[in-house]
């Protein structure tokens, strides 16, 4: 993808080049403005090449303080292969407010680092935070994913992993997957691709008519190490 054209005053401002990006807005557009202060995680995704990474302007954070993207646009599509670096789980949290998923992997491995990801909702599908497309992979490091439904609306069980639904290939460590809530299975996630798990805590979700109020694998095989799974139901 070629990069946003230099405007007239010369302030686009790419951090080095496609393959590091650094966004330094909490505003949620695409708007084709690209100068100092407006360079969205929206765009970033749209102009990260393979294998990239989209970090955050420190400015943007207060210590002790919790920043907020809210997706006020829908969900978040990672077609390619990339990695977001955020400042710590406690520092940056992307809200679809629920009234979208928050991300969706369509293509190659997405890496998200020190992120929370929260309020995703959608309907008779399959991941409310997060859905991984059988083609597609997701790695999970100290991160957090709460607060995510998939709904029924259908009457059928095909309302599957509140927090991350993922068809493909998924790793998850030092992080926390918790208050989740699928209409069928798989509360806190639904796995039906290979599946390792390190250093987590997967607590407080729900599968409300199904099994798997924490995990429920469907296929592939899993692995899982100095993993937490309490108050699940």
């Amino acid at each position: 993808l070629p990069l946003p054209a230099l405007s007239a005053d010369a302030n686009v401002r790419v951090a080095v080049s496609q393959t590091e990006i650094v966004v330094d807005t909490l505003d949620d557009n695409d708007d084709g403005v690209y100068n100092a202060g407006e360079f969205s995680l929206r765009e970033a995704f749209n102009f990260i090449a393979d294998s990239g990474t989209i970090q955050f302007d420190p400015a943007l954070f207060t210590p002790g303080a919790m920043a907020t993207i809210n997706l006020t646009l829908g969900e978040l599509v990672a077609a390619r292969e990339f990695a977001i670096a955020g400042p710590g789980a406690g520092q940056l949290e992307i809200s679809a407010d629920q009234a979208s998923r928050v991300i969706a992997v369509t293509g190659g491995t997405l890496t998200i680092s020190g992120i929370t990801l929260t309020r995703g909702r959608v309907q008779d599908t399959l991941g409310g935070g997060i859905h991984v497309a059988a083609t597609a992979g997701l790695i999970l490091d100290g991160s957090i994913v709460s607060e995510c439904t998939v709904e029924d609306t259908n009457g059928t069980a095909d309302d599957l992993g509140g927090g991350i639904g993922c068809e493909g290939a998924l790793q998850i460590t030092n992080s926390t997957i918790a208050n989740n809530t699928a209409g069928a299975f798989g509360g806190g996630i639904y796995s039906a691709g290979p599946l390792e798990i390190l250093n987590t805590t997967i607590s407080g979700n729900t599968a409300v008519t199904e099994d798997g109020g924490g995990i429920h694998m469907e296929d592939g095989t899993g692995e899982l190490v100095h993993v937490t799974i309490t108050g699940n139901s």
